[in-house]
Formats: C-alpha cells, sequence, structure tokens
C-alpha cells in the first residue's frame, strides 16, 4: 500500500507596502498661534469669545488662499445653497467688497435692484444709515436681507456722481437664469444671468423648445453680459 505522507505546513506571510508617515504639525507654529491666542484673549481691549477667535482663524486660513474660498458656517452654506438653488429674500444684487466697500457685481434681472436702477460697478456705501466701511460681507448681507414688504435705506455712489439715496422694498427673489428673445425671426438670443443649480437642464431646454418652433433660426446669441458665476 501507498504510503500518504502528512502535508506539509506553508507558511504564508502578508506583505504590506510601507506607508509613507504623516508629517509631523509645525509645534513652532501651533506654539505661535496659541501664544498670539492667549494674548488676545489676555490683553485686547475687548473681551472676544473664544468660538469668535477660531473661527476668524480658520476663515483666515481659507481667505488667504485665493479669492474663491472661504469658510462657511451652517447660516453662511444655508445662504449659499438658497442663492444657487434659485429662491432667496432680498433685493435681488450679487455683491462684493472692494476695499472695505461693497461693490455691485451686477444686478439680478427683474428684482428690486434692477427695477431701481443700481448697475454694476456702484457702491453700497450705507445700509439703514450705518456705513458699510468696516462690515463683513455677512453683516451686510444680514443687514440687506429681510421679511418680505419691509424698505431698506441704501446710500449708492456711482463713479463721477454724487451719492444717492435709495430706499428698496425687499421682496422674495426667485431667479430665473435662463431667459430667451428673439430678433426678429431669424436669430434668438439666449441669456443666462447666473449659474444655478438647474441651469444646464434650463438651457438644454430653451435650446430644444427654440429648435422645434424656430426651424429656421440662421443663428444663436449667448448673453453671457454681468453674469456674475453661481455653481461650478
Amino acid at each position: 500500500a501507498e504510503e500518504v505522507q502528512p502535508a506539509s505546513a506553508v507558511e504564508t506571510k502578508t506583505v504590506t507596502a510601507p506607508i509613507a508617515p504623516t508629517p509631523a504639525l509645525p509645534l513652532t507654529d501651533l506654539r505661535t498661534f496659541v501664544d498670539v491666542f492667549e494674548r488676545i484673549r489676555n490683553s485686547y481691549v475687548d473681551p472676544v469669545e473664544d468660538k469668535t477667535l477660531f473661527e476668524n482663524a480658520i476663515k483666515g486660513m481659507l481667505s488667504a488662499l485665493d479669492p474663491h474660498s472661504a469658510y462657511l458656517d451652517k447660516n453662511d452654506y444655508l445662504d449659499l445653497k438658497a442663492q444657487t438653488t434659485g429662491e432667496f429674500g432680498g433685493i435681488g444684487v450679487e455683491i462684493g467688497m472692494d476695499e472695505g466697500y461693497l461693490r455691485v457685481i451686477s444686478p439680478i434681472d427683474d428684482t428690486p435692484a434692477s427695477k431701481a436702477g443700481i448697475l454694476a460697478g456702484d457702491y453700497i456705501t450705507k445700509l439703514e444709515g450705518k456705513v458699510v466701511k468696516g462690515m463683513t460681507m455677512n453683516e451686510a448681507v444680514d443687514i440687506m436681507r429681510g421679511e418680505i414688504g419691509v424698505p431698506l435705506k441704501m446710500t449708492i455712489q456711482r463713479k463721477g456722481e454724487a451719492a444717492k439715496n435709495i430706499t428698496l422694498i425687499r421682496s422674495k427673489i426667485e431667479t430665473t437664469s435662463v431667459k430667451v428673445r428673439l430678433i426678429g425671426s431669424d436669430y434668438a438670443v439666449v441669456r443666462i444671468t447666473q449659474f444655478q443649480t438647474h441651469t444646464g437642464r434650463d438651457l438644454n431646454k430653451v435650446l430644444t423648445q427654440l429648435k422645434e418652433n424656430n426651424p429656421s433660426l440662421k443663428g444663436l446669441v449667448l448673453d453671457l453680459r454681468n453674469n456674475p458665476g453661481g455653481v461650478l
């Protein structure tokens, strides 16, 4: 009879690639940060909450990267969602900060701001009688937004003109980002006022309708003037 040999044990070994070590935190820089933090807490002329100091530090890290990076807290994020979905309350104007003042990037079509004649490039110097210089963007936006039907007093400065006080009535801003009009029967103008969540879908719908209803179109103008941007 053939002798059956017991199976030999086979040693197995799992080999893994070495994991690159995580760079150590810069302890010297962290000590400097903590030192500055403590000095502000103990020596600044007015008391400042720790939460405010930490939030300002985070905002500073992001804002120093490039003009498009920013830290959003819960309220800021909700505001961003409201704008990018196309529904929010206010006067309907896209703004940015320029040397401490609010600069109008673009009024949104068919809103209180556009109907009042506010133009791209105008500066907002006062809100409800308060000087804007020194305010943060969030502080200014909080003043500009409010209940529908409630007036907002503003001071507008246009280059080469005297400052002008105006009062706008806040309304629900429902922006339609894609609008179309015909020039005669040969050409169509499609305007995109800003890029929102559904802009691509809406543009597709408008182009399909144009093809179906106006098969003899000779050309199309895509109007992006004064478009402040929006969803990437």
